[in-house]
């Protein structure tokens, strides 16, 4: 039995050029909206689009499924705003939707802005359209996601809430547009290699153990953006440690702003996903490396 169905009919009149169309939900939520070529493609002048339709589709499914997981973790959110754009292309002269970008802002009170992202991560596994879009072959469509994170109030802009931003947390740049179309994904050495996880690359010191070259199906060995080995021995995955092993990391990091940057344009390319060796899934630098690549590196404090 399906969880849901809906219905929307749309009917259009006239040739593509010089026709209109009106659209009505089942519901009647959306009544005779009207719909144009010239306002998919030029100026909306108050028109909808299957674009904007698709854009508000997205937001409202992630919205709900970052709300879920969020609630399952013991943190449920304060509020959460999801803005899609969905791009219409052109691609060897036929129209494509090419990419569908999510700019995700929530507050949550208490939660890690790393956390944070991995609720995010999870949300955009378990959103239906995201996976639905995702799941079209016959249409390139890549799913981007921008994160403006409020964890604690501190970011008056994400709902004019003005806070205080807690000492033992870095003060991270919105990201810019740019920077904000990565796919940047995390995966153990010991879990099998997809197609899905596109570039993927090592990110630790050392040699995954017992784990073959044809098995990790590697990429690339970025061993110079691991933790320096003083750092890593004396993390040892202790999670109580893992706020100052951040800070620290990051401090390495900012030595190594061209291999970053290097990333960055991979991830921009198509998916980056950041492979490493630690059990604690939520306690690594792969987790912060994927933070780095997403936000950049942090304002120094000073």
């Amino acid at each position: 039995m399906s969880v849901a169905l809906r219905e929307a009919e749309v009917l259009w009149e006239a040739p593509l050029a010089r026709g209109a169309g009106t659209l009505t939900s089942g519901s009647g939520a959306l009544d005779q909206l009207a719909i144009t070529w010239a306002s998919r493609t030029e100026r909306p002048d108050g028109k909808t689009s299957p674009e904007e339709l698709i854009a508000g589709a997205h937001a409202s499914c992630f919205a709900m499924a970052l709300a879920l997981v969020l609630g399952e973790n013991k943190t449920p959110p304060e509020r959460v705003a999801v803005t899609a754009a969905c791009t219409l292309d052109e691609v060897e002269g036929v129209p494509r939707i090419t990419t569908v970008e999510l700019i995700v802002r929530a507050q949550v009170p208490g939660l890690e802005a790393a956390v944070l992202e991995r609720m995010v991560g999870r949300a955009a596994d378990l959103c239906p359209v995201s996976n639905a879009l995702r799941g079209v072959p016959s249409r390139p469509v890549s799913n981007r996601r921008r994160m403006t994170l409020s964890t604690h109030g501190h970011d008056p802009g994400a709902f004019g809430k003005p806070g205080g931003r807690p000492n033992d947390e870095p003060w991270w740049p919105a990201p810019t547009r740019e920077g904000a179309c990565m796919d940047v994904r995390l995966k153990r050495a010991y879990e099998p290699a997809t197609p899905a996880d596109g570039c993927r690359v090592l990110i630790d010191r050392l040699w995954p153990r017992g784990v073959s070259r044809q098995q990790a199906k590697l990429d690339s060995w970025e061993k110079d953006l691991a933790p320096s080995t003083e750092l890593r021995q004396w993390f040892g995955h202790e999670p109580r440690r893992s706020g100052e092993f951040r800070r620290r990391y990051i401090e390495e990091l900012r030595g190594e702003r061209p291999r970053i940057a290097a990333l960055r344009r991979r991830a921009r390319e198509g998916t980056l996903t950041l492979v490493y060796s630690a059990r604690d899934t939520e306690h690594n630098d792969a987790v912060v490396l994927a933070e780095v690549l997403r936000r950049g590196l942090p304002k120094a404090r000073g």
